[in-house]
């Protein structure tokens, strides 16, 4: 059912509040049956994401519902909301980084909106992938549309922009180790040069 919703809706005109309610009452169902179900929910939530369902819409009892903020969405009880929490859609979301990097950016607010008297996700998650493709986003929207279409991960993404020094673990315990590491990761002049400064020390 879900899944049929989710192709019979997909259309360029905006929703209206109750076909809203209905769509985030699709992805509830799909989350509250788990299972096969749980295969539509990222599609689902796409659409609500794209469409920005969660932020107000009629239920199927007339009641109009509305959200300053994703989280507060997503953990409100049935019909209101999602039923769930940040982490469940995260874990749900990890074989699908174009839908997950629009739920971050939906969920994501900046300290400085929340300074200003806006409103901000309290989510505490701020794992390195995550915030480097944040800073991707907002810098080198080049770069992160290459990280999504998996030409690049995040951390070469990252130092090809210059906002993070590339860098490699040396086994101080084996020398043998530490050496191959080295030749694999400099070039002839970087290890000249490392090999001059070594010996004059």
């Amino acid at each position: 059912m879900c899944g049929t919703y989710a192709v019979r809706q997909r259309r360029a005109a905006p929703m209206n509040p109750r076909e809203r309610a209905a769509l985030i009452d699709a992805a509830g169902t799909a989350l509250q049956h788990g299972g096969e179900s749980l295969a539509e929910f990222p599609k689902l939530l796409e659409r609500i994401l794209d469409d920005e369902a969660w932020r107000s819409f009629t239920t199927q009892r007339g009641e109009t519902v509305t959200h300053e903020t994703l989280d507060e969405f997503v953990t409100d009880t049935p019909l209101a909301g999602l039923g769930s929490t940040v982490s469940q859609v995260d874990r749900l979301l990890a074989d699908y980084p174009r839908v997950k990097d629009k739920w971050d950016a939906a969920l994501y607010r900046p300290p400085s909106l929340h300074a200003a008297g806006g409103a901000r996700s309290s989510r505490p998650e701020h794992g390195s992938q995550r915030e480097a493709l944040r800073r991707l986003r907002k810098d080198r929207a080049d770069l992160h549309a290459r990280v999504l279409d998996g030409e690049l991960s995040s951390n070469a993404a990252m130092i090809e922009a210059g906002f993070r020094r590339r860098t490699v673990k040396v086994p101080l315990d084996n020398m043998e180790r530490a050496a191959a590491l080295l030749r694999k990761h400099l070039d002839t002049a970087q290890l000249h040069d490392l090999a001059t400064r070594l010996e004059g020390e």
